[in-house]
């Protein structure tokens, strides 16, 4: 791996979390682990090609035009993101709670859309990184439909989850827990905080690409309206699953 390629990319996405005020160069350097003047260089060099900007003399750094110019073609898997908008919406106005589709990319998830099911209902586009995939119900279910490789991969890079899953602690605990979770087809519990979330998959051409989540306080999501989401969202994984195959692999006319 060439380290100086990660450490630009750890300056990019560190300023893509700081987006409100631009980031002082000896508060990049301190916060990425960085010798101030290898920040200062690395820096230059994002700022000379444009992914990054300075916001005046003497001033922090932000993300500069050509890091929003990458993005310019849309969403991250658009094509997902669109179909999922509506059925999203539909679900949150119904079941009144917060709706998540998400995706695992290598080690990192990816939140690609949400839904808040109150009566301000707002479907989110924006893309949000979630590093732990063992701390969210999406996540948790999405490890469980890996690939023997691509789990071997990723516990490579991140290890068995430790106190983050209690039940899943080491390796072998871990591979029972996502067993358990194929086998019944859907992942709910409810969180050390109290937070009660089920998670199920979302195919294409019968492989899992994403996870459709629901989340809602434990008092709440119990009995007949427990009963009552965990049809609708499966409801809803497999119309979403529909939905990618008629557009992978449309009907051929006869």
């Amino acid at each position: 791996m060439i380290q100086s390629v990660h450490r630009a990319l750890d300056i990019l996405e560190y300023l893509a979390d700081q987006p409100e005020a631009p980031t002082p160069l000896g508060q990049l350097a301190d916060a990425l682990g960085l010798n101030l003047a290898t920040c200062a260089n690395l820096t230059k060099t994002l700022v000379t090609r444009s992914y990054v900007e300075q916001a005046g003399p003497r001033e922090g750094y932000r993300l500069g035009p050509m890091a929003h110019y990458l993005v310019r073609h849309g969403a991250y898997s658009r094509d997902l993101v669109a179909a999922a908008e509506p059925l999203l919406a539909a679900l949150g106005a119904e079941l009144k709670e917060h709706l998540v589709l998400s995706r695992l990319q290598g080690a990192r998830l990816f939140m690609l859309s949400e839904a808040h099911g109150d009566e301000a209902l707002q479907v989110r586009r924006d893309l949000l990184l979630v590093d732990d995939a063992y701390r969210t119900a999406n996540g948790r279910l999405l490890l469980a439909y890996l690939s023997e490789p691509e789990l071997a991969a990723f516990l490579r890079l991140q290890g068995p989850p430790g106190a983050v899953w209690e039940h899943a602690r080491d390796e072998s605990r871990l591979l029972a827990q996502l067993a358990g979770i194929r086998e019944q087809g859907y992942y709910v519990d409810v969180s050390p905080e109290g937070l009660a979330r089920a998670s199920f998959p979302v195919r294409r051409g019968g492989k899992v690409v994403a996870a459709l989540g629901l989340y809602a306080p434990e008092f709440r999501f119990k009995g007949k309206h427990k009963e009552h989401g965990l049809r609708l969202l499966a409801e809803g994984a497999q119309e979403l699953s529909d939905r990618l195959d008629s557009v992978a692999f449309p009907k051929q006319r006869s």
